[in-house]
């Protein structure tokens, strides 16, 4: 893994010969702002005998905290920090079967949203987000204008965590994706709520 702040970090090609026609998949995106509950509705699912990916930021840091980097360190340079989640994300997307349900805790689009936030273009992410196409996409809605509270992961005030959830929500609208809004409820009746609105896991 490329440590944090390298600011040779690229984007990775995803490959030299891309594909002429988006793969389908059977992946569901649960995706939000800071403090909307997906790690809480990806546990849950998970739980239930779903396959998850958890959220590769998360574990990032957690691994780089545990070799002795600063959560400072880390986010320091934000255009090498965000390329590197992107690059992790294309290995893990593209190991995964089309065939299998997935529910994906964050998504390649997610970037745009993170990119805008810090002000980078992410212009050089768009050729990624045609090479599969997720089946759902679910935003989780703030469980309440006071539910985000900062922690060594969650860095944003509810005010930038709303701003944050509406370029990712904008971000998955912009390629074409129709995201399916998930109000606040209870994690039994959320996950109930995603399950209904995913046609292919009421074969599991």
């Amino acid at each position: 893994m490329i440590t944090q702040g390298d600011p040779n970090t690229q984007i990775q090609a995803r490959s030299l010969n891309p594909p002429h026609k988006t793969a389908k998949t059977r992946w569901c995106v649960i995706t939000g702002g800071p403090g909307a509950g997906k790690s809480t509705v990806i546990a849950e699912l998970e739980r239930r005998g779903y396959i998850v990916v958890h959220e590769v930021a998360r574990e990032y840091i957690q691994q780089n905290r545990s070799q002795g980097g600063s959560l400072d360190q880390i986010l320091s340079d934000q255009l090498s920090f965000q390329r590197q989640l992107v690059n992790i994300l294309v290995k893990i997307e593209d190991a995964l079967d089309h065939d299998i349900i997935v529910f994906l805790d964050r998504a390649l689009p997610d970037a745009i949203g993170y990119f805008r936030n810090a002000n980078l273009d992410p212009q050089e992410l768009y050729p990624l987000f045609f090479v599969h196409r997720y089946y759902k996409v679910f935003c989780l809605e703030m469980l309440a204008l006071t539910s985000c509270t900062k922690d060594e992961f969650r860095q944003e005030d509810i005010k930038k965590a709303l701003e944050l959830e509406r370029q990712i929500l904008y971000g998955y609208q912009d390629i074409g994706y129709t995201v399916i809004l998930v109000p606040p409820m209870s994690l039994d009746e959320r996950v109930d709520y995603i399950l209904q609105n995913s046609v292919f896991c009421q074969d599991v």
